[in-house]
Order: C-alpha cells, then sequence, then structure tokens
C-alpha cells in the first residue's frame, strides 16, 4: 500500500530532524537572533517530532485495544476500533504534511549563508542531512521525491541517522507481527459483519481521514526505489502498526 511506504520512508528521518531541532536551538541561542527561517525550520520540525510521538502513543492504545475486539466483538467495540483508526489515519496525513513543510523549510535554508556555514563548519553530516531533505523538495510541485539517490544517502549515513533494527529486536518485531496477523480474520469477520451498523458518524470520521491522507499522499513520488531495500531501518515501533494498516484497510473502506 502506498500509505505505508510513504510513512516508512517519513519515520526514517525522526532522528535526524531531532538533531537538526537541537542546532537550531543552539544557534538562535548562540547567536541571539530570531531569523524567519530558522524560526520557520525549527517550527516545522518540533511539528514533526510531536506527531510522530503522537502517532506512536495513538498506535500502541489501538494496538492493546485489538484485544478487547476479538474477545468482545460488540458494535460498541467495532464502532471504537474504526474510530481510533481514523484519528491514526489523520495523524498520519499530518505527519506527511508536517515532513512536506519540513522539507521546504530545508530547501529555503540552504540560501540562508550564517546559518548553513556554521553548520557545515560545526557539523557536516547534518549539513548533508538537510541538504538532501531540501533537495529531495520541489518548490514549483510543492512535492516530494524519494528516488535511487535517497537510498544512498541512506546507506551512507546510517550509523549517524538511520538506525538499522537491531538482531535482538527482530524477534521481537516478528512476533508482535504475527500475533496481529493471527487476530485479523476475526476483526475483518466482526467489522465486514456489522458493517451496516457502523455509526454513520464513524463511518464519516473515516472517510474524512482517508481522503485527507490520499490527498497529501499524492504529493510524494517514490521512484525507482524498492521499499524492502530499506525495511530494515524503519523504526521498530511502526511495523506493528504497518502490518495493522494493511489487514485492516479493505475490510473498513
Amino acid at each position: 500500500m502506498k500509505w505505508n511506504n510513504i510513512l516508512s520512508l517519513v519515520y526514517l528521518f525522526a532522528k535526524g530532524v531531532a538533531e537538526l531541532l537541537n542546532f537550531a536551538k543552539k544557534y538562535e541561542r548562540k547567536k541571539k537572533i530570531r531569523d524567519r527561517a530558522i524560526r520557520a525550520l525549527r517550527d516545522e520540525a518540533q511539528s514533526f517530532l510531536d506527531l510522530i510521538e503522537q502517532f506512536n502513543d495513538k498506535s500502541e492504545e489501538q494496538i492493546s485495544f485489538i484485544d478487547s475486539v476479538t474477545k468482545d466483538p460488540s458494535l460498541s467495540n467495532i464502532n471504537r476500533l474504526i474510530n481510533g483508526l481514523s484519528q491514526l489515519y489523520f495523524i498520519y496525513s499530518k505527519i506527511i504534511e508536517a515532513f512536506i513543510k519540513l522539507a521546504r523549510c530545508c530547501n529555503e535554508i540552504m540560501s540562508c549563508e550564517p546559518f548553513i556555514k556554521e553548520l557545515e563548519e560545526s557539523d557536516k553530516d547534518l549539513y548533508a542531512f538537510i541538504y538532501w531533505v531540501g533537495r529531495a523538495y520541489d518548490s514549483e510541485k510543492d512535492q516530494i521525491k524519494f528516488d535511487r539517490k535517497f537510498y544512498r544517502f541512506i546507506k551512507l549515513y546510517e550509523d549517524r541517522f538511520f538506525e538499522k533494527t537491531k538482531e535482538y529486536e527482530i524477534e521481537k518485531i516478528t512476533c508482535a507481527i504475527e500475533d496481529i496477523k493471527q487476530k485479523m480474520p476475526t476483526l475483518k469477520f466482526w467489522i465486514s459483519k456489522k458493517k451496516r451498523s457502523i455509526r454513520k458518524g464513524v463511518k464519516r470520521n473515516l472517510d474524512k481521514s482517508l481522503k485527507s491522507l490520499d490527498n497529501v499522499s499524492a504529493k510524494i513520488v517514490i521512484e525507482d526505489l524498492d521499499i524492502a531495500e530499506i525495511k530494515d531501518y524503519i523504526p521498530t515501533k511502526f511495523r506493528p502498526i504497518a502490518t495493522l494498516f494493511e489487514e485492516i484497510s479493505s475490510s473498513i473502506q
């Protein structure tokens, strides 16, 4: 599914964005300035990271709630599950939107010579990070393109910005994903069975969230890049919820 591919890619940048945010804050304090471009970069980085954290918390809440639905597939629980997924889809679209804004800021900040010069002199890796994120942004189309060059960038800076999944985490991830997959037949059955009885407001919220996600996803172009090549860099927290999205989306639309 394209949505998961996009969020998988965007999720990779959380660590680098956190470092960029810290540098921008230190720079402002050191220079005692309030430059518009730097402030915009700082604000967009903070917004992106806040949304990632919000998404993580909501994802864990939904995954925990699945047990309640499979044990007690009441209409109330079905409605609550779908409403929770609608909220996740909405946050999901906001994360992508925030990343596009952040990439736009990275693109614009490259012309802010004092900031960029100090960044390049003090941290060449972080300079490369902001350069590559900014380079991906197309100002004419207001969109981002991930391509093979981006994959090389990820590989080149994997030890600094992109945490590869540790061996000991693989078993934990696998168990979490398998646990969700085992519950899917029951979830799909009850959602399908009670689909016509789902509250109109819940269905309306879902449709609105999916439309928002479709609109913002159209601004991300994945070109000549196989997501399987970067799967080891996708954060542990995201993989189980990605599986949930893939398994359940077709049942609730």
